[in-house]
């Protein structure tokens, strides 16, 4: 009864948000003063990371809550963490605040504003993500800014100058750092080195297979363990990491990604349902992204719905990390807060 709780929780804990964000962000200036407050509080969460990156492992600010446990080292750096207690909790703040603010400054630059700010602090956030030595989150990274630029290019002609100058000062001003300084070097050297680590433990082996292929097959084949599972699986919280110490008889093999995990719980048919609640959550914000007739809210969603993507095929780990869980859950919140608020707009102008 325990782990049901305990599973039942996990699943749904952050499912209201969905609902509350309308009420939270009632016009553009709530929006705007949620771009101000994680641009603020980014400096101080990048700088720390960064001081993380240069010290020893066993040094007190690497250590996780878990004082028996420590954040592991990529080519002789640490792999931060910064006020998160594990490295992947952080990559799920820093893809979602790149994204957003990617969206944000393109808004910015519509309406004529100074971008400064958060030009700066986006530099430092790509620079921690490589910090975090991740590979997904900064392939997410890169793909989500690079489909941002894309979209605003090909669908609004005044912003297409603008796209194009702020693509070259940013790769110059990347560039720039990663030749002149040691602060972007490393990082993106150390995520090559780690890159490179993990493939060579692969390459030659009869299957042929490299270790990305490996990841991506595992993250994508949800239904991997679906003999095992059957249509309704072995029970809600039971594949939770915070279940095991309520376990007596433990699920008896290896698993890791999000999707194999839900179908273990749920079964096949708690996979199917999971992924048509997501498709339909995704399809359900890319129609309001392609209804909507404002640029400025259309930039401000572009990012949410690009965010919400990849979880369709349980490539991010909602489910079971509770930074990821809220994150998804507040960004479909928070398209629904701003089709209220585009719909109370043309109410308004009619």
């Amino acid at each position: 009864m325990i782990v049901g709780v305990i599973g039942l929780t996990v699943h749904l804990i952050f499912l209201p948000i969905t609902l509350i964000n309308q009420f939270l962000f009632k016009d553009l200036k709530a929006i705007e003063i949620l771009s101000k407050i994680l641009t603020y509080i980014s400096f101080p969460i990048c700088i720390l990371g960064m001081i993380q990156f240069y010290l020893p492992t066993d040094d007190v600010l690497n250590g996780f809550v878990n004082d028996e446990q420590l954040i592991s080292r990529v080519d002789g750096f640490t792999r931060i963490s910064s006020i998160f207690s594990f490295v992947k909790i952080f990559n799920a703040y820093l893809l979602f605040t790149i994204t957003f603010l990617t969206g944000v400054i393109l808004n910015k630059l519509v309406k004529s504003k100074s971008i400064l700010l958060e030009a700066i602090v986006i530099m430092l956030l790509i620079i921690s993500m490589f910090m975090t030595g991740s590979r997904l989150p900064i392939g997410l990274m890169l793909f989500n800014i690079f489909a941002i630029g894309i979209y605003a290019f090909l669908n609004f002609s005044n912003l297409r100058k603008t796209v194009l100058v702020i693509a070259v000062l940013g790769l110059t001003s990347l560039l720039g750092l990663y030749f002149t300084t040691d602060l972007f070097n490393d990082p993106v050297d150390a995520t090559l080195a780690r890159i490179e680590k993990a493939e060579s433990r692969h390459r030659g082996e009869s299957t042929g297979y490299t270790d990305v292929k490996l990841r991506l097959e595992d993250r994508l084949d949800i239904f991997k363990f679906s003999e095992q599972a059957g249509w309704f699986g072995y029970g809600i919280g039971m594949a939770y990491q915070g279940s095991q110490g309520f376990i007596n008889k433990p699920i008896p093999f290896y698993f890791e990604e999000e999707g194999e995990r839900v179908v273990l719980e749920l079964g096949i048919l708690g996979g199917i349902l999971m992924i048509l609640m997501r498709l339909s959550l995704f399809i359900f914000a890319l129609q309001i992204l392609r209804w909507c007739k404002s640029i400025e809210i259309k930039l401000l969603i572009l990012p949410l719905v690009l965010y919400m993507l990849p979880s369709i095929i349980a490539i991010q780990n909602i489910t079971f990390s509770y930074m990821e869980n809220f994150i998804y859950y507040f960004t479909f919140g928070l398209v629904i807060a701003l089709y209220k608020i585009h719909q109370k707009e043309l109410d308004q102008s009619a």
